[in-house]
């Protein structure tokens, strides 16, 4: 069974290096619902700890959540 944090959320189990770069967003996707609390709290933690400022998007989803990207709405590319 995984570790479970003081805050009650899973202990992290996998780490990949990640680069970030102007406009991109970190996403942190979590196998159960997350409480607002609780992502507060993991947002602030990830901001510490990376050194992110508030003008990286950070969003936690929670399973079954996913996020994508639609650029240029209206315009179809083929």
């Amino acid at each position: 069974m995984a570790a479970v944090s003081e805050d009650g959320l899973p202990g992290i189990t996998t780490v990949e290096r990640l680069t970030l770069r102007p406009g991109d967003a970190l996403v942190i996707r979590f196998p159960g619902q997350v409480s607002q609390q609780q992502a507060e709290h993991v947002i602030a933690r990830v901001r510490a700890t990376l050194g992110l400022d508030e003008s990286v998007p950070v969003l936690i989803l929670p399973a079954g959540a996913s996020a994508e990207v639609i650029e240029r709405p209206g315009e179809i590319a083929r």
